[in-house]
């Protein structure tokens, strides 16, 4: 998650200097929803459960880069767009629904994952049961001696009343760590196999979103700010409703 911050940090502060030499932004959320598909695709198809941290690392911050390339510059495009006195409005509103999407967005992920969690541990487990490696430790002494062993042992012996997945393993998966290897890596595989399940649904939230950037038109940025803008707008009304009322009338 610090790599995504990274990546997201360079781009936005690149893409900002860009911006403000060229004056042009569509370009940047079609890339960065282009970069945010492909590192999605890759965590989804690429990342396994005993995957090198760095490749894990590399993918995060293509993502974190293709969001930089998103974040800010919506909202730039959105108070660009708008009306100077508009503007107050369409910020807070573009805030507002951005809460609720990253809300709504987390918490359909979630369900996702654990929605799925469970049978895929179960049918890892079922598969590593066949496997020389996991009944040579099922037969170690010092595997059955060690208590923190004791939670995949227990679930094994009663499938029933653990759901396949050992009791507070979606709750707490800390006692992983200190599982011998051979017994954690069922766990692993289930907890992957359902985030690849996520990383697909993300990847296609991710076509949508470069569709519509692909699609927006790109408004001409203003050569002042938003206050600027306001403050001009409203001297020249003022100034026209005083040359009005300074005109003779006709009668």
């Amino acid at each position: 998650m610090l790599t995504l911050s990274v990546g997201m940090l360079a781009a936005t502060l690149t893409v900002g200097r860009i911006i403000r030499r060229t004056g042009k932004y569509k370009i940047f959320p079609v890339v960065g929803s282009a970069l945010m598909t492909t590192a999605t695709v890759l965590l989804h198809y690429r990342v396994q459960w005993n995957s090198p941290l760095p490749e894990t690392m590399g993918y995060m911050v293509l993502f974190g880069a293709g969001l930089g390339g998103c974040f800010q510059v919506l909202m730039l495009a959105l108070q660009n767009a708008v009306e100077p006195k508009d503007m107050g409005v369409a910020t807070a509103s573009a805030t507002f629904f951005r809460q609720i999407g990253g809300t709504a967005g987390a918490a359909i992920c979630l369900s996702v994952l654990f929605s799925s969690v469970s049978d895929n541990m179960a049918s890892a487990f079922r598969a590593a049961y066949r496997t020389p490696g996991f009944q040579t430790a099922l037969h170690d002494p010092a595997v059955l001696s060690n208590p923190a062993n004791t939670p995949v042992l227990d679930m094994l012996k009663h499938p029933q009343h653990t759901g396949g997945t050992g009791p507070g393993a979606l709750d707490d998966s800390s006692f992983i760590q200190h599982l011998d290897p051979r017994l954690a890596v069922p766990l692993k595989v289930g907890f992957t196999d359902s985030l690849h399940a996520v990383f697909l649904l993300v990847a296609a939230v991710m076509v949508i979103a470069f569709l519509v950037a692909a699609w927006t038109k790109e408004v001409p940025l203003r050569r002042m700010s938003g206050l600027e803008s306001r403050a001009t707008a409203e001297r020249d009304g003022g100034a026209v409703s005083e040359g009005a009322s300074q005109q003779p009338s006709r009668d």
